[in-house]
């Protein structure tokens, strides 16, 4: 489980991002690369997610098409990214992570389960 409690004294920024390390340079062999989550938050929020694919340090944004929505009672979220599909989804990259695009607004957000795919 992760909980995050977030107040923001100033806004410079259009987004706050949580970043997940993932292992998966090659998705060559592989169809789909997606997340399922247990989600809660005390208010209503929509978050948005990606895979970043990078070399160095430039990167690349693959959005999943389904926004989370964090509410007052635990809801469960799946997405997926058909990998041939996807010309913003390289199939070769140095490091890619799954980046979860919060409010900037204060928030309390839990996830209570997250798992990560690829198949």
């Amino acid at each position: 489980m992760l909980s995050l409690d977030a107040k923001m004294r100033q806004v410079s920024g259009s987004w706050i991002g949580l970043h997940v390390s993932l292992p998966a340079k090659d998705l060559t062999d592989f169809g789909v690369i997606g997340f399922g989550a247990r989600t809660a938050a005390t208010a209503v929020h929509m978050v948005r997610a990606c895979i970043r694919s990078g070399s160095g340090d430039t990167f690349q944004d693959c959005f999943f098409d389904k926004h989370l929505l964090f509410r007052n009672e635990e809801a469960d979220h799946v997405d997926g990214l058909i990998v041939r599909h996807r010309d913003l989804l390289p199939k070769q990259a140095e490091w890619r992570e799954l980046v979860f695009f919060l409010p900037t607004s204060p928030f309390r957000l839990t996830f209570m389960d997250l798992r990560i795919f690829l198949s």
